[in-house]
């Protein structure tokens, strides 16, 4: 009978192997073009939630 590798270990090993996860740098005009962009692709949430729950900063500083 086949042992099979708990999620979580399977996780845990997968994560070892992968590069680090970066970020790009995020400007404050690139953050404006990207939420007046999205509702021309029919996006509206996103740039709703951006805006009504004030998470520009939090966006462009973490």
């Amino acid at each position: 009978m086949e042992k099979i590798l708990s999620p979580v270990l399977l996780l845990i090993t997968l994560s070892s192997l992968l590069p680090p996860i970066t970020t790009a740098h995020l400007t404050n005009q690139k953050l404006s073009h990207a939420i007046s962009a999205l509702p021309i692709h029919s996006y509206t949430l996103f740039p709703k939630a951006i805006t009504e729950f004030d998470l520009h900063n939090r966006l462009l500083f973490s």
